[in-house]
């Protein structure tokens, strides 16, 4: 892959999830680690990114703030093997016969394949998940009320959906575009009204984020942590992070 190609990649991935490790740079564009870390200080040099240990983190304030600018098929490719890995994990918190609300996202889609053994009631925002859902097994899908945004297949509105008071939720998933001390933070206001409301109603709220969604603030903030029963995750956070989880009782488990 030529170095223009591999820089547009990377900034690609930057605006999905605003830290880009140079692992997965590395991944992604198929180069050495010598030639990601050539490409980091091009695009620095060229104000594009800032360069942290262990990777870069976009400069563009407008990054990742836009619910489709990315296709859902181009998200599912950023950390796939880590996404599996948390979304095996957490089927293991679901049982036969409850009520589930699956959000939006790229790991929430691949824990919905993990699903379609079990008799469920899904409940979901998302046109992908419901359609992963439907194609095997008996689970009776309900989608939340909206207009569906067509490259990220996601199924948006402005008001708060009574599809999530009318049918009481057992175990909540949300995604996140990030998390830190001060809670989960996501994207874009039409997603994050459905999203407070889940937290607040579901009787156990587990949030599927992988490491690079660590210490990263969205655009606006869905809940805090107090609100999360449970993190499944890819790596221990650590520092701040790991000490406000801790403080405000949320379970971490790491999906090796």
């Amino acid at each position: 892959m030529v170095g223009e190609k591999r820089r547009h990649v990377i900034l690609t991935a930057l605006a999905r999830t605003q830290f880009l490790e140079m692992r997965d740079a590395m991944e992604l564009t198929g180069a050495s680690e010598a030639t990601t870390r050539r490409d980091f200080a091009e695009l620095e040099s060229a104000g594009a990114v800032s360069r942290y240990r262990g990777g870069v983190r976009g400069t563009n304030e407008k990054a990742g703030n836009t619910l489709g600018s990315e296709p859902l098929a181009g998200r599912r490719a950023i950390r796939e093997e880590a996404k599996h890995r948390i979304a095996e994990r957490a089927a293991l918190q679901v049982r036969e016969g409850d009520t589930v609300f699956i959000d939006a996202g790229s790991t929430t889609l691949a824990l919905a394949g993990r699903l379609n053994s079990l008799r469920l009631r899904i409940v979901t925002n998302s046109f992908a998940v419901a359609r992963e859902c439907l194609g095997v097994g008996e689970a009776e899908v309900i989608l939340t009320g909206g207009s569906i945004d067509r490259r990220s297949e996601v199924i948006v509105s402005y008001g708060e959906s009574s599809v999530v008071s009318d049918y009481p939720v057992d175990i909540a998933f949300l995604g996140a575009q990030g998390v830190d001390t001060t809670g989960v933070w996501n994207s874009d206001e039409r997603l994050t009204r459905l999203e407070r409301a889940v937290a607040r109603l579901a009787s156990r709220c587990v949030l599927l984020a992988d490491r690079s969604k660590f210490d990263v603030r969205g655009t606006i903030r869905v809940c805090g942590l107090d609100q999360i029963d449970r993190l499944v995750t890819d790596a221990a956070p650590t520092g701040e992070l790991a000490d406000r989880l801790a403080s405000e009782g949320v379970n971490v488990e790491v999906a090796l």
